[in-house]
């Protein structure tokens, strides 16, 4: 006899678009200034620079976001999801929800006032990533963003360790859930 757990798992994170470019050579990331294979935050005036890369490489998005991701990989397994993060009031922020919600997701997005965070992702021909990281948005989630209905009928809740910087905003997600 099997026995199913349906469970409605709730994440929250960063809520960070994907924005992936395939590259013919390397020379886009000595461009845009950072190491091969590595992750580096980024201002707004070097995410800037990077777009400007981006404009002339065939680029791809999608949601992401450690526990995006995560919560995207449980809804295809058939699990009932939703996410909270933050995103800007933008056409990124709008994709990012838009596919939250295209991917089975229930959508628990807050709109702040910075443009939303994003992932600038180049793939070089080897297959080896290099990221250019743009918070954003995304690193304004706080406590006062939560509220009890966005942790209504969901089993669990999972926080991406990322978030575990901002101790006030784990203490009010872990008391609503």
């Amino acid at each position: 006899m099997e026995i199913f757990v349906f469970m409605r798992i709730l994440g929250m994170g960063n809520a960070l678009t994907d924005v992936l470019a395939t590259l013919k050579s390397d020379t886009p990331i000595q461009e845009a200034g950072l190491l091969k294979g590595g992750m580096e935050l980024i201002d707004a005036g070097r995410l800037k620079n990077i777009k400007r890369i981006f404009a002339s490489v065939h680029t791809s998005q999608a949601c992401g976001g450690s526990a995006a991701n995560a919560i995207a990989g449980l809804t295809r397994m058939g699990v009932s999801t939703g996410f909270i993060g933050k995103v800007g009031n933008d056409e990124l922020g709008q994709f990012y929800e838009n596919n939250l919600i295209e991917n089975g997701v229930k959508s628990h997005l807050k709109k702040g006032e910075l443009d939303s965070g994003c992932a600038m992702t180049f793939i070089s021909p080897d297959g080896e990533r290099t990221f250019g990281t743009y918070l954003g948005a995304a690193a304004t989630l706080s406590a006062t963003d939560l509220s009890d209905n966005m942790f209504s009928g969901y089993d669990l809740l999972h926080i991406e360790g990322y978030l575990v910087q901002d101790p006030h905003l784990i203490r009010k997600a872990v008391s609503l859930a």
